[in-house]
């Protein structure tokens, strides 16, 4: 009777968060009906200016200019355009620039919820039990699904859940113990840093243990997407984008005096590519959690302040090294130099950065620590996203969230390299 009942109760579950994840999905595909997904037209508008021979960086519209080169929300008192990636991207982005741009636009929903579940089932392979793993996955992809900064991504076009995927399909092959798999996890890491640069300093455990495959494989992957961006549109872009990227630093600071007025109200626009509702976005706080932007540092001290941080980091590594002996160590700690560095960057950080929180929290179930320092970590991540997702109406939710979130990763790594440590040292006094 005790079975049944059992087995029942995780079918109610099964069935729950499925219908749950069934309506968060239909809701991001009405929304992307409704809306312009800002950031994601400002990526397609770069990639048609690219390909026609135009800097999208600094490029401004103006009446006469055709429809297809026009992003809404850009500001022309601003020198700069609204696009803030690196070329590397645009070369992705570019796969569907012969699409209708609404096509673009379900395209990118249904991308951004494959990208969601990919990465949730591989973040939890390991967990043991089938019918456990499977619940686990489920709960966590209903209830990210269901929050607040995973509405405000999809709604804008964003792509770091993309990144997340890349991240949770290096780990898959990383943890793959043999040379081929380290090699393509490499591979993955140093495509990723073209896309992201400062994913970089997830290199700091990989090369303090010297893992030389991931290495080669990072290099490789780094330069081939590098170079086919060049072969596509030359190395300009890549000097535009530099130039871009520093004034948008300066008007993050306020050193830049411009206002917020955008071309849709300037230019008295309508409608856009069959699209009406621009200007009207499906938010309503924009959440700025930058170390920047809280305290009001320059470029020049946010990147003198984790320089010192990350070598305090890499000097306690490289002195514990022996003690960092699988693979979720490593990962866990290159992935919180990441999320680290992500509060240092000189620009905005809004809420849907925060689903890099799915990378730690999918990771505390399969790390072999002590079960209540587990479940307190996981509880405290989980605080952190449940704070986040009150940020839609309470600004201090989306400032507190994310830091609530690394303080409790921050902890992990602590805990697991200690673990380890204990460990050694038991046997040691054993021996």
């Amino acid at each position: 009777m005790h079975i049944h009942y059992k087995k029942y109760i995780i079918n109610c579950v099964i069935m729950a968060t499925t219908i749950i994840m069934l309506y968060n999905l239909t809701m991001n595909l009405i929304t992307s009906d409704m809306y312009m997904s800002n950031d994601l037209r400002s990526r397609v508008v770069a990639v048609r200016l690219l390909n026609d021979g135009i800097d999208p960086y600094f490029f401004k519209w103006t009446t006469g200019v055709p429809e297809e080169y026009l992003d809404p929300r850009d500001f022309p008192s601003r020198s700069v355009s609204r696009v803030t990636v690196p070329p590397t991207v645009l070369v992705l982005q570019g796969i569907f620039a012969d699409s209708n741009y609404k096509v673009q636009k379900y395209l990118s929903v249904l991308l951004q919820w494959l990208a969601l579940v990919v990465s949730i089932i591989l973040l939890t392979k390991d967990i043991k039990g089938k019918k456990k793993r499977m619940v686990l996955t489920l709960i966590i992809l209903a209830s990210i699904s269901s929050t607040w900064f995973w509405r405000f991504h999809v709604d804008a076009g964003q792509l770091y859940i993309m990144y997340v995927m890349l991240f949770a399909i290096s780990y898959y092959a990383m943890k793959t113990h043999n040379k081929s798999g380290h090699l393509i996890s490499g591979l993955i890491l140093g495509i990723l840093v073209s896309l992201r640069p400062n994913a970089i300093v997830f290199f700091i455990p990989v090369i303090v243990l010297k893992r030389t495959r991931i290495i080669v494989g990072a290099i490789l992957g780094f330069f081939i997407n590098i170079m086919i961006s060049f072969a596509i549109w030359g190395i300009s872009p890549w000097i535009s984008y530099y130039r871009a990227i520093k004034i948008h630093g300066e008007i993050h600071l306020g050193l830049l005096d411009v206002d917020l007025i955008p071309n849709s109200i300037v230019y008295g626009l309508n409608e856009v590519e069959g699209v009406i509702r621009f200007d009207d976005v499906p938010r309503f706080l924009y959440t700025d959690s930058s170390l920047q932007f809280l305290i009001g540092l320059s470029s020049k001290d946010l990147v003198i302040a984790l320089a010192a941080i990350l070598c305090i980091y890499m000097y306690v590594l490289f002195i514990n090294r022996k003690s960092i002996i699988t693979i979720e160590c490593i990962y866990l700690l290159g992935i919180s130099a990441v999320i680290i560095s992500e509060f240092f960057i000189p620009a905005a950080r809004l809420s849907y950065y925060d689903v890099i929180w799915i990378i730690p929290l999918c990771l505390m179930f399969v790390l072999d620590i002590d079960y209540n320092e587990k479940v307190f970590i996981i509880v405290l991540i989980l605080i952190g996203v449940f704070t986040l997702s009150l940020a839609e109406n309470y600004f201090i939710c989306g400032v507190s969230g994310p830091y609530i979130a690394l303080m409790a990763t921050i902890y992990a790594t602590t805990i697991y390299t200690r673990g380890f440590l204990r460990q050694k040292l038991l046997r040691k006094s054993i021996i």
